[in-house]
């Protein structure tokens, strides 16, 4: 039986996507996270960041967003994720994903597998 409010851990990516227009917050599993969230479910992200500025704003906003950010981790010398985005002449869009960056280091530990245990369900992103 589902419980009335399951609790739900989304792993993987959460990034910046910078469109010609501006830079979001972005990432499956981070924008699963968010719209669970805004339902009303419970909703834990397991990720990583850098020790940035953008993983800094990636983090608050998570909390505003009723997110449980305790999971993310911010990994020392790696960069936050970014994925550029470009529009070609037919209006097709076109990634770059960038590499290395903090969530390619997201740590399992005990709190982690214990965290994921102790979930209804458990949302992955397809780039992790």
């Amino acid at each position: 039986m589902i419980p009335s409010k399951p609790s739900v851990i989304c792993f993987g990516e959460m990034l910046w996507d910078l469109f010609p227009s501006g830079k979001k917050p972005g990432g499956a599993p981070f924008n699963v996270a968010a719209h669970l969230a805004i339902l009303g479910i419970n909703s834990t992200i397991i990720s990583a960041v850098g020790t940035d500025e953008n993983g800094n704003i990636l983090i608050d906003l998570a909390e505003k967003l009723n997110i449980n950010a305790s999971l993310i981790q911010k990994i020392p010398h790696k960069p936050t994720g970014i994925v550029s985005i470009q529009k070609d002449h037919s209006g097709d869009s076109h990634y770059e994903i960038s590499s290395l960056a903090a969530w390619d280091f997201i740590q399992s530990n005990d709190e982690v597998i214990a965290r994921i245990k102790a979930a209804d369900v458990l949302v992955y992103g397809s780039l992790v």
